[in-house]
């Protein structure tokens, strides 16, 4: 966008806050071997410098929790147990609460879980839920528990841990706009302490990486990667192993459904920071309001040393420029990206049944409406394939994967909508990048 607007290239900069590209040579990116599902990239060529944002404790990334510390009245003076109380009675008071009794999915779009009954002064246990994908999995679990109808059930004492215990799962919608009480649920529920399950995505895991490295956070986190993900399990890996350290006390992991749903388990009952634990450490609210507070280098401070004076880039982010320039400009890198705008669409509308798609090269190309009969035949035959994929030279590596791609096609109309689709897309997808360098970029 920036090229096209008329930027001269030696003013444009790349950033890049992924993983897998910032720990590039330990991890064997560099070299070809690609653990990520998707490496994303700024891929058009014309950058010619690459800034990496950096974990790192003296980098701060938690300027918006500063500002919610700030408008909730949480002081540095504040105990972590006053501070808890005030949170709980908040989210009491102005939380949109689940209906147990509901048989509606436990949404991402935000709620509060209690059990029925259950007061602020009740409540010595608080955990908050970012978890994409999973939030029903690991919602309809705590409602099985609170309802006591878990197969098989659980321990009274499991049970009684759950009932004094506020779930919250953050999102746009945790807060009630008929109370009129507003507010960020996550800030909310991280300035009472509570313990966090999360996804493996980079924002939410650096910002956690930073609290905890600076011993700024009283409580636990657990972190569960998106399956087949592997730039989350790579997120997962590089924060754990290598910035905080292994068997670090306040992280776990959980790597399935089932293994999420113990570990959640074990969490609540053993390892849950409570209000007791919390007063019998005499913990305040200092380190996290003086942490979160603190002018900082900032994440950008590389991008603008590039500009200004076209020195700075390491070993690693040459490499990174280098190969994201070769794979924007690459004939099979091209067809691959041309393929995957008509690939995921197509997936997606067959997963629910539907047998039209549609494809789009790109902003000049008026989107096509293809049903899945015609779009095998074209994917079949090489010169309406180069014509559907609007490619300066149609190589043999991009006729095999149409063909590839029209033979997953016919086999997965053969299956019934829903779950059997669901999971064929996925695994074809997974095994198609699993040992691909792919850089998204148009």
């Amino acid at each position: 966008a920036a090229y096209n607007a008329g930027v001269k290239p030696s003013h444009i900069v790349g950033q890049s806050n992924h993983l897998m590209l910032l720990n590039a040579s330990k991890n064997g990116y560099i070299n070809g071997k690609s653990n990520a599902f998707l490496v994303k990239a700024n891929g058009n060529g014309y950058i010619r410098s690459v800034a990496t944002i950096q974990l790192s404790k003296e980098i701060n990334t938690t300027k918006p929790l500063s500002k919610s510390l700030d408008d909730l009245g949480i002081t540095r003076e504040h105990t972590a147990v006053a501070a808890r109380q005030e949170m709980v009675q908040m989210l009491m008071l102005g939380g949109k609460k689940h209906d147990l009794n509901s048989e509606a999915e436990v949404s991402a779009a935000g709620c509060v879980i209690v059990s029925p009954g259950a007061t602020a002064e009740n409540i010595d246990r608080g955990f908050f839920l970012y978890l994409n994908k999973y939030t029903n999995i690991l919602g309809q679990h705590i409602r099985e528990v609170l309802n006591g109808t878990s197969v098989p059930p659980v321990s009274k004492e499991l049970k009684d841990a759950y009932k004094n215990a506020m779930f919250v799962v953050c999102g746009p919608e945790a807060f009630d706009a008929k109370t009129g009480i507003k507010g960020n649920a996550m800030h909310v529920a991280q300035a009472g302490s509570f313990d966090g399950v999360t996804a493996a995505g980079f924002g939410i895991l650096s910002e956690m990486h930073y609290l905890i490295s600076n011993d700024a956070y009283h409580g636990k986190l657990l972190v569960m990667p998106v399956e087949q993900q592997h730039e989350q399990e790579t997120n997962t890996d590089v924060l754990l192993a290598d910035a905080l350290g292994h068997d670090h006390p306040k992280v776990g992991t959980a790597k399935s459904n089932a293994e999420l749903k113990e570990k959640f388990d074990e969490l609540v009952l053993t390892k849950a920071t409570t209000n007791k634990i919390l007063a019998n450490e005499n913990a305040t609210m200092e380190k996290l309001y003086d942490t979160t507070h603190r002018d900082t280098k900032k994440a950008t401070d590389k991008a603008v040393k590039l500009l200004t004076t076209h020195e700075g880039m390491t070993a690693d982010e040459r490499q990174i420029l280098f190969l994201n320039f070769q794979t924007a400009h690459d004939p099979k890198s091209k067809a691959l990206r041309r393929i995957n705008k008509v690939m995921i669409p197509a997936l997606e509308a067959m997963k629910g049944g539907a047998y039209i798609v549609q494809t789009r090269m790109s902003a000049e190309v008026p989107t096509r409406y293809t049903a899945v009969d015609d779009l095998i035949k074209q994917l079949r035959d090489p010169m309406k394939a180069n014509e559907l994929l609007d490619l300066d030279v149609f190589t043999p590596e991009a006729r095999a994967e149409c063909e590839r791609f029209a033979d997953f096609l016919q086999e997965i109309q053969n299956k019934p909508s829903g779950p059997e689709r669901t999971a064929a897309a996925k695994e074809f997808m997974y095994e198609r990048y699993a040992n691909e360098m792919f850089f998204v970029g148009y």
